[in-house]
């Protein structure tokens, strides 16, 4: 089944913020799967920067990497938005536009900083790369397809990594000789 055929009731409004924020900053009509990668990464920074995630949109690993059934509602059911459909090489696209000249957001100052930067940072990044890399990220890794996304163990692994970083593991060695050496000590992770 494909994953908008269940979506959630309602939009939740953080959710909707972080949606509207993202199309109404691009600077050109931003396709739906590009936002939705967007949305994905600025959950991903929220864990790197504050150790929490910024909404609580689930995410799961799908065809085109992370897809979110909370930010596709998002991008459909609301007014603030419009969606426009073009032709692509490789099809039908859907595009969002911003429909009205100002809109309210239920964001903080840091959040809206933060999802600029993530914005600049992959904003001149083709689509292509940006589905590769969300696809490369360690809670898409660890999942299998139609899996939830495991944000809860990446901050884990995040507050590890800061651990580590900063000397406070310990002496702790492991040899990883192997692709599945590597694999099993980033599971345990």
């Amino acid at each position: 089944m494909p994953p908008e055929d269940s979506l959630p009731p309602k939009v939740d409004p953080r959710v909707r913020s972080v949606v509207i924020y993202f199309a109404y900053r691009n600077p050109y009509p931003l396709p739906s799967t590009r936002l939705m990668k967007l949305a994905y990464l600025a959950e991903l920074r929220a864990v790197e920067s504050w150790g929490h995630r910024l909404t609580n949109a689930d995410f799961i690993h799908w065809n085109y990497g992370p897809f979110s059934r909370d930010v596709a509602l998002a991008m459909e059911g609301v007014p603030e938005l419009r969606m426009e459909f073009k032709q692509s090489p490789r099809g039908t696209g859907k595009f969002l536009l911003p429909a009205q000249k100002k809109v309210k957001v239920n964001l903080t100052k840091d959040e809206m900083t933060m999802l600029e930067s993530v914005l600049r940072d992959w904003q001149h990044v083709d689509s292509e790369r940006l589905i590769a890399e969300t696809k490369r990220s360690p809670p898409f890794v660890w999942t299998e397809f139609g899996d939830p996304i495991p944000f809860e163990r990446y901050s884990k692994f995040v507050g590890r990594m800061v651990k580590a970083r900063n000397n406070e593991l310990g002496k702790a060695v492991a040899v990883l000789e192997t692709d599945a050496d590597v694999a099993r000590f980033v599971k345990e992770l």
